[in-house]
């Protein structure tokens, strides 16, 4: 869903396509107060109007925050 590294779907697809929002390996919480639930190299942000943010880890670490 995230090939070129960031996106932004809706949450309902992940629902769909049978992604489970209560696992996850690890957190990264930024300087901004965001909190990033990743599961292995790719992480996600919830936002606002039931979306969310897909981020690859190497790619959202090279990023400025």
């Amino acid at each position: 869903m995230s090939p070129g590294g960031k996106t932004t779907v809706r949450r309902d697809v992940l629902l769909q396509f049978g992604f489970d929002f209560n696992y996850h390996t690890h957190l990264y919480r930024t300087r901004q107060g965001n909190t990033y639930h990743f599961c292995y190299d790719y992480g996600y942000l919830l936002l606002e109007d039931d979306r969310v943010l897909i981020v690859s880890q190497q790619n959202y670490k090279k990023s400025p925050a």
